[in-house]
């Protein structure tokens, strides 16, 4: 294969230029060292772009401070109409995370109680035909009464039994109690933190619970008596949280701690520890708390005890 410099290119379809092969001329040794001096500096200029966006990028991904609550982007199921669980998810997390009520997207799910859902199940969040289940009472039986065959027989009294004085047992047995589901009647809601309000509920905007003041290690506590239904790290902008369900209806919810102290299905009381204060990496020394009450979220301040 031969190759001709630039200058006998003009004379390549008829003189005699002299071909050279594997040996660029010193003219075409020139020029390429032009071109690559002509390349250079917008090729540093778009490395140094490049470089610069990998580095932001890197930085991107590697922040992981955790961004206001208020400013959280709250993925709505009008916004979404489908979520596939992931490890560590519970119905009750994804419930919370998704501003649903938990009985009507198990409903909507057709999953019953206890709620149990797999990695990679895939969950509809349209409750809007759902509704929650009701526990049904326990059917009655009913003995059918005989019926005498002649119509017209008189009725035949029975004979009264006479009254038989009772003995009292001798190691009467304790009746056994079936465990008692927390309502408003048996427990009060209590301070989950002994720290000052520092941000209230606003019903106008996203952030639909309280930061409370305490000092990083403090306890955290559960304002009533329930179950931990979720506890992990997987809410978003939440950090190491929590979930307690106290009844059917009420669910409270502890952010932003720095280590957890419970585990899914533990049952606690109400000031039991749960949590330490200082998960928060902008402010290590508030909790984010919330109570919802049927899937919505309300004041905490209408069921606090006063201060």
């Amino acid at each position: 294969m031969r190759y001709f410099c630039d200058s006998c290119v003009g004379n390549v379809l008829g003189s005699s230029c002299m071909p050279y092969t594997l040996r660029a001329s010193v003219r075409c040794r020139l020029a390429l060292t032009k071109i690559s001096l002509f390349l250079e500096a917008p090729l540093k200029a778009f490395s140094g772009l490049l470089l610069v966006a990998l580095l932001g990028l890197q930085l991107a991904c590697s922040n992981h401070s955790i961004a206001p609550i208020s400013d959280r982007d709250v993925v709505g199921p009008d916004r979404i109409d489908t979520h596939w669980v992931s490890r560590g998810e519970t119905l009750y997390s994804i419930a919370w995370r998704y501003g649903l009520e938990h009985r009507k997207l198990a409903a909507a799910n057709g999953i019953r109680a206890p709620y149990t859902i797999f990695p990679g199940q895939r969950l509809t969040l349209d409750t809007s035909k759902a509704s929650a289940p009701k526990v049904a009472a326990a059917p009655v039986k009913t003995v059918p009464k005989p019926v005498s065959s002649a119509s017209t027989s008189k009725p035949v009294p029975k004979p009264v039994a006479k009254p038989q004085a009772t003995k009292p047992a001798a190691n009467p047995q304790p009746a056994t109690r079936k465990p008692v589901t927390a309502t408003a009647k048996n427990w009060r809601w209590q301070w989950p933190v002994k720290g000052r309000l520092v941000r209230y509920y606003d019903a106008n905007k996203r952030f639909k619970g309280v930061y409370l003041h305490a000092k990083q290690g403090t306890a955290v506590s559960a304002a009533a008596p329930g179950e931990v239904v979720y506890a992990g790290n997987g809410l978003p902008t939440y950090g190491p949280s929590l979930i307690i369900k106290h009844s059917d209806a009420y669910l409270s919810f502890y952010a932003l701690n720095r280590k957890l102290l419970v585990k899914e299905g533990d049952r606690v009381t109400a000031g039991q520890k749960l949590a330490e204060v200082g998960g928060d990496i902008s402010n290590r020394d508030r909790i984010y708390f919330e109570i919802r009450r049927n899937g919505q979220s309300t004041d905490p301040l209408r069921l606090l005890p006063k201060r």
